[in-house]
């Protein structure tokens, strides 16, 4: 069970980083550690995601999702070809404006 666990979690890991080229190519951050403190995650510990020693954590997965507009059921592959990565929500870009957000 634990396997399927790592395995389910390394393959939301690699949609995400995937999405990261996404955004990058649509000008929404310019370095990864923008894109860390846009999520709220150390560096470091997205360095491990990529080498698949740790994983994206379900906040890191919801601050992706609220900050750049994303599509829950793209991460997650509940989705047909057809489905669009982006949201036509506000992009939110500060953590002090999710922050309000998940407050109200």
């Amino acid at each position: 069970m634990k396997k399927i666990d790592d395995d389910l979690k390394r393959l939301i890991d690699l949609r995400i980083l995937k999405l990261i080229t996404i955004l990058e190519s649509h000008g929404q951050y310019k370095y990864s550690r923008h894109f860390c403190q846009s999520i709220g995650m150390v560096e470091q510990n997205f360095t491990k995601v990529r080498a698949g020693t740790k994983h994206f954590t379900p906040e890191h997965i919801y601050n992706i999702i609220q900050c750049f507009n994303i599509n829950a059921n793209w991460i997650f592959k509940f989705s047909t070809p057809d489905t669009k990565v982006f949201t036509v929500h506000k992009t939110y870009t500060k953590k002090a404006e999710i922050e309000e957000l998940q407050k109200a």
